[in-house]
């Protein structure tokens, strides 16, 4: 397999897949710049949102939130955060707009502002909902994604010979950065994605097959790939 993500969540699935007996190679198509040191906790904070595991480390200290809510986007993040000491973690499934609707549907539009811990170039699709259901949206940009300009020739060559049973996305930015280095692909080599619009990102490469994986996360991209190669 190749992975695309960004590090250390790339080292981390490759661990993962090990366990489970398949072999992975990191390739990450975006690099993280961290632009923000951790914020100071703003006393009229109802809740803080991280749509990326990357703006945890500008969070305030956990304990200066307590138990106010930390949203997360997917339940990587969430379970990120929390190993990093945050108590009240509650996490969507993996879409922006999903988010949007469980926070409309746990908190009050009158009890403060939430704040949005976020990249320099994001999907703003949670944004005009909350706002659209009254709420008050503070930001922080904390980091940015660059994406890598080439591959390694060593990565392009097993591409082109059907080296990868598959290629691994988890953001259409990787995706999107994949599009415009158009490597040479082997004519079994497969794509599996986190979700239906990553896949429409790819839908002009020659994929054999994209798969979507269930949920938008490791886990059930793990248990795809067991899937397709019938592994337990």
């Amino acid at each position: 397999m190749l992975i695309t993500r960004t590090r250390p969540g790339a080292d981390r699935l490759v661990k993962r897949l090990q366990a489970v007996g398949i072999t992975s190679t990191c390739c990450p198509l975006l690099d993280v710049e961290h632009l923000a040191a951790p914020i100071e906790h703003d006393p009229a904070a109802q809740g803080y949102i991280l749509t990326s595991a990357a703006a945890i480390q500008s969070l305030p200290a956990p304990d200066k939130l307590g138990d106010i809510p930390v949203y997360c986007v997917g339940s990587h993040t969430a379970e990120q955060a929390k190993a990093s000491g945050y108590k009240n973690c509650i996490h969507g499934s993996g879409n922006g707009k999903k988010l949007a609707k469980l926070i409309a549907r746990k908190e009050r539009t009158d009890t403060g502002k939430l704040l949005w811990l976020r990249a320099e170039i994001a999907d703003e699709a949670m944004k005009k909902e909350l706002i659209g259901s009254g709420f008050d949206i503070a930001e922080t940009i904390c980091y940015r994604t660059r994406q890598v300009t080439s591959l390694a020739q060593s990565i392009e060559t097993a591409l082109a010979n059907d080296e990868f049973a598959a290629v691994l996305f988890h953001s259409r930015r990787a995706a999107q950065c994949f599009c415009k280095l158009a490597p040479e692909l082997g004519q079994q080599t497969k794509a599996v994605v986190f979700s239906a619009q990553i896949a429409e990102v790819l839908q002009d490469l020659e994929f054999a097959d994209t798969i979507i994986c269930k949920q938008p996360n490791d886990q059930a991209m793990i248990a795809t790939l067991q899937d397709m190669f019938l592994l337990s």
